[in-house]
């Protein structure tokens, strides 16, 4: 005859902690990552608050609008000129690390932040999302003027 629970036994069966505690691990390691996450983020944003790099740039508001139009979001005001931030944005924007060169007229990416320290990423991400609309805006009237 097979053994049934009776309702006492079921409900202590019920109440008793999980036999499997990996999954309560995972859970308390994720929390501790988005813990660290959380603060290592309210860190970066500290940084970039107090940052000494300039935010006073007329073409901020028609950046603003070209990174609309191309479906970018510009990074905030006081990030840092990269190199790989640099090579990121020209992905983003359908341009070239060989036609950023080209366009510069510099051998290496960071000659630009090494010229102009006081200049967030963002600032120089408006400018290459300027880069962008004229190089459109020269493919079409090409193609205008071919039909």
């Amino acid at each position: 005859m097979a053994h049934t629970d009776t309702t006492a036994e079921a409900t202590a069966k019920s109440h008793m902690p999980p036999t499997h505690t990996g999954a309560n691990r995972l859970a308390a390691g994720s929390a501790e990552s988005m813990a660290k996450a959380r603060a290592a983020s309210a860190a970066a944003k500290a940084a970039r608050k107090v940052s000494t790099l300039r935010k006073d740039f007329l073409d901020a508001p028609h950046w603003d609008d070209l990174a609309r139009i191309y479906g970018v979001r510009l990074p905030p005001w006081g990030m840092p000129i990269t190199v790989s931030a640099m090579r990121r944005w020209l992905r983003k924007v359908g341009l070239t690390s060989e036609w950023y060169r080209e366009w510069s007229g510099e051998p290496k990416m960071d000659a630009f932040a090494n010229r102009n320290p006081t200049w967030p990423l963002r600032a120089w991400a408006g400018l290459m999302l300027e880069e962008r609309e004229s190089a459109d805006y020269k493919a079409q009237r090409a193609s205008c003027s071919t039909t």
